[in-house]
């Protein structure tokens, strides 16, 4: 495969953009930016998320309990044939008769859920690392990646920010606290040629002390993303910043961090949930204990229990999808590991005592604090189909594999992230998916 150049990378770039790009990459306090990347996106990839922004604002979910939304049997009959791992079920079979689906399904062969009749070229290919299931990597399109500006243009507009073409300027930021990640600018086409900077605020991704602080003021990114941890690093940083929003995702976002970013950053914070394999699912104020509002116009959620059976309103259990935004996953009673409860005002279902998963802390041999994240990325190399890492209130260690594997490479990555700790490996027990991360003591702060 050819490397992309600059024209693939941004087909619609002009003088301006051009200047914006080179401002972010080249400004003194910039960050080690360690990739490219650019939307891909040509006059028709824009037509195409201009059309799902329609029907974004035109198709908010709606169905009532009991049925079933107007889009689902037409999307049933034309998907299921298509898919391999589905191609057995008859297009006509009740939705509630369909088994559900997990993340480990699609780690262990993720060709059996993409329909077979599209073309591989084009593709974007994310590698997700959670704090739950099992590595996953997910084929996306451009046009679907640029697809979550009009998803998050819907959750911006619960608190009456909205998000519009931005053209010389930052647009979005997403911040990340992780001892290693992918640092890069890009402008976003859909947002007439904002600037789109993804950051890490760990030290090492900084060339000096006070750079990323200068470089926080120096952009004022109108939209700042990001998840509790990066959060919790950027109050501490305390840039001199006035976003219009803060969008946190990921993970669980406490109210106390919530208000603590309000009052620092005099903004909007929102809360949304998504899911690398969904995309925004659902979104709300984090400042009130309002039901959180369902965001994709052809995603059906349904409540289940441990048997996959649907729940009735106001019963809890775990997050149930069907169909998305992305042409190349469709999901069919897709398990998303998260619980909730469902609740309708008339025609329209909100989601109610989400509880999202929560960032998991390690301590460092020298008491720092480490991201999970970092901890995936260590372990990539080594072929884990489920791995459990357990800290314990000691701060030794226990990581439990599947299959076991005890070497002294995989006891040096560990080492490499977590430092001269204990380390106890052993036989992850028979058994679906499991919680990766556990930590049993306080845990160290961010």
């Amino acid at each position: 495969m050819n490397e992309l150049t600059d024209k693939d990378r941004h087909p619609l770039l002009s003088p301006q953009g051009r200047t914006l790009l080179q401002s972010m990459t080249e400004h003194p306090a910039a960050p080690r930016f360690n990739a490219q990347c650019g939307d891909r996106l040509d006059g028709e990839g824009l037509a195409q998320v201009a059309g799902f922004e329609q029907q974004v604002a035109s198709s908010p979910p709606s169905w009532r309990h009991g049925a079933q939304p107007p889009w689902l049997a037409p999307w049933l009959r034309e998907t299921l044939p298509r898919v391999r791992a589905w191609r057995d079920w008859a297009q006509d079979t009740p939705l509630a008769r369909l088994p559900t689906m997990c993340r480990s399904d699609l780690s262990t062969d993720i060709s059996a859920y993409v329909p077979e009749d599209l073309p591989l070229e084009n593709l974007v290919v994310h590698n997700t690392f959670g704090t739950t299931g099992d590595r996953l990597v997910v084929p996306w399109t451009p046009q679907a990646c640029t697809m979550y500006l009009p998803l998050m243009r819907r959750a911006l507009a619960l608190v009456d920010v909205a998000l519009p073409e931005l053209p010389g300027r930052v647009g979005v930021l997403m911040v990340c606290w992780q001892r290693e990640t992918v640092v890069v600018a890009s402008v976003a086409s859909y947002l007439g040629e904002a600037g789109f900077l993804k950051i890490n605020l760990h030290p090492a991704s900084w060339r000096q002390a006070d750079d990323a602080k200068e470089y926080l003021q120096w952009s004022k990114p109108y939209l700042i993303t990001g998840d509790p941890l990066s959060f919790a690093a950027l109050l501490k940083l305390a840039p001199q910043i006035r976003p219009a929003a803060l969008l946190s995702s990921s993970m669980h976002l406490s109210p106390a961090l919530a208000a603590d970013l309000r009052e620092q950053f005099g903004c909007p914070v929102l809360d949304m949930y998504s899911c690398n394999e969904t995309g925004p699912i659902a979104a709300r104020d984090a400042s009130s204990d309002s039901p959180w509002a369902l965001l994709q116009p052809q995603l059906l959620v349904e409540i289940v229990d441990q048997r996959g059976r649907a729940l009735p309103p106001g019963e809890r259990g775990e997050i149930c999808v069907t169909g998305g935004f992305n042409p190349y996953l469709p999901l069919l009673r897709y398990r998303t590991g998260d619980h909730a409860a469902l609740r309708w005002q008339g025609s329209t279902p909100t989601l109610v005592d989400l509880q999202g998963r929560q960032p998991v802390l390690f301590a460092h041999a020298d008491g720092r604090a480490v991201n999970n994240i970092d901890i995936s990325v260590a372990l990539k190399p080594f072929p884990l189909a489920r791995f459990r890492l357990t800290q314990r209130a000691d701060k030794t260690l226990v990581l439990e594999t599947d299959p076991l594997i005890d070497s002294a490479e995989l006891r040096g990555a560990v080492r490499s992230v977590l430092g001269e700790l204990p380390l106890q490996i052993a036989q992850l027990p028979e058994g679906g998916k499991v919680v990766q991360y556990v930590q049993e003591g306080p845990g160290p702060r961010a």
